[in-house]
Protein backbone atom coordinates (compact mmCIF):
# COMPACT_ATOMS: atom_id res chain seq x y z
CA UNK A 1 0.00 0.00 0.00
CA UNK A 2 3.16 2.45 0.68
CA UNK A 3 4.35 1.88 -2.73
CA UNK A 4 0.89 2.77 -4.57
CA UNK A 5 1.03 5.90 -2.32
CA UNK A 6 4.66 6.75 -3.61
CA UNK A 7 3.94 5.98 -6.71
CA UNK A 8 0.27 8.37 -6.89
CA UNK A 9 2.70 11.19 -5.29
CA UNK A 10 5.37 10.62 -8.29
CA UNK A 11 2.84 10.98 -10.87
CA UNK A 12 1.41 13.79 -9.63
CA UNK A 13 4.17 15.55 -9.43
CA UNK A 14 5.76 14.76 -12.86
CA UNK A 15 1.72 15.79 -13.91
CA UNK A 16 2.44 18.76 -12.37
CA UNK A 17 5.83 19.72 -13.75
CA UNK A 18 4.21 19.08 -17.21
CA UNK A 19 1.83 21.71 -16.60
CA UNK A 20 4.68 23.74 -15.76
CA UNK A 21 5.96 23.21 -19.16
CA UNK A 22 3.10 23.33 -21.34
CA UNK A 23 2.41 26.75 -19.29
CA UNK A 24 5.49 28.45 -19.67
CA UNK A 25 5.62 26.87 -23.53
CA UNK A 26 2.44 28.77 -24.09
CA UNK A 27 3.16 31.90 -22.82
CA UNK A 28 6.72 31.80 -24.33
CA UNK A 29 5.97 34.89 -26.54
CA UNK A 30 5.27 37.05 -23.73
CA UNK A 31 7.82 35.75 -21.34
CA UNK A 32 11.00 35.99 -24.21
CA UNK A 33 9.56 37.67 -27.08
CA UNK A 34 13.13 38.68 -28.85
CA UNK A 35 13.70 35.01 -29.10
CA UNK A 36 10.55 33.78 -29.42
CA UNK A 37 9.86 36.36 -32.99
CA UNK A 38 14.17 35.16 -34.10
CA UNK A 39 12.92 31.65 -34.58
CA UNK A 40 8.98 32.30 -35.19
CA UNK A 41 8.34 31.44 -39.03
CA UNK A 42 5.15 33.84 -38.68
CA UNK A 43 4.95 37.27 -37.69
CA UNK A 44 1.58 36.10 -35.25
CA UNK A 45 0.72 34.25 -32.61
CA UNK A 46 -2.33 32.11 -33.18
CA UNK A 47 -4.59 33.01 -29.82
CA UNK A 48 -5.65 29.12 -29.90
CA UNK A 49 -2.03 28.97 -28.83
CA UNK A 50 -2.86 30.40 -25.25
CA UNK A 51 -6.44 28.77 -25.11
CA UNK A 52 -5.07 25.02 -25.49
CA UNK A 53 -1.95 26.00 -23.34
CA UNK A 54 -4.01 27.34 -20.49
CA UNK A 55 -7.12 24.49 -20.70
CA UNK A 56 -4.12 21.80 -21.04
CA UNK A 57 -2.35 23.32 -18.18
CA UNK A 58 -5.04 23.64 -16.25
CA UNK A 59 -5.83 20.35 -16.46
CA UNK A 60 -2.57 18.97 -15.57
CA UNK A 61 -2.64 21.26 -12.34
CA UNK A 62 -6.22 19.95 -11.37
CA UNK A 63 -5.38 16.34 -12.06
CA UNK A 64 -2.69 16.32 -10.00
CA UNK A 65 -4.25 18.36 -7.21
CA UNK A 66 -6.60 14.99 -7.49
CA UNK A 67 -3.96 13.15 -6.99
CA UNK A 68 -1.90 14.51 -4.29
CA UNK A 69 -5.33 14.92 -2.56
CA UNK A 70 -5.67 10.99 -2.73
CA UNK A 71 -2.53 10.15 -1.94
CA UNK A 72 -2.67 12.29 1.47
CA UNK A 73 -6.00 10.67 2.36
CA UNK A 74 -4.46 7.00 1.29
CA UNK A 75 -1.01 7.91 4.12
CA UNK A 76 -3.47 9.50 6.56
CA UNK A 77 -5.27 6.17 6.50
CA UNK A 78 -2.30 4.00 7.14
CA UNK A 79 -0.72 6.29 9.82
CA UNK A 80 -3.87 5.52 12.06
CA UNK A 81 -3.63 3.19 14.74
CA UNK A 82 -5.95 0.32 14.48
Amino acid sequence: MKLKIILTEIFSTTIALAGVIVLVGTFFPLINPTQYWKNAKSSEVSPYRYYYGVVGASVAFASAWFLNKRAIKARGRNNKPT
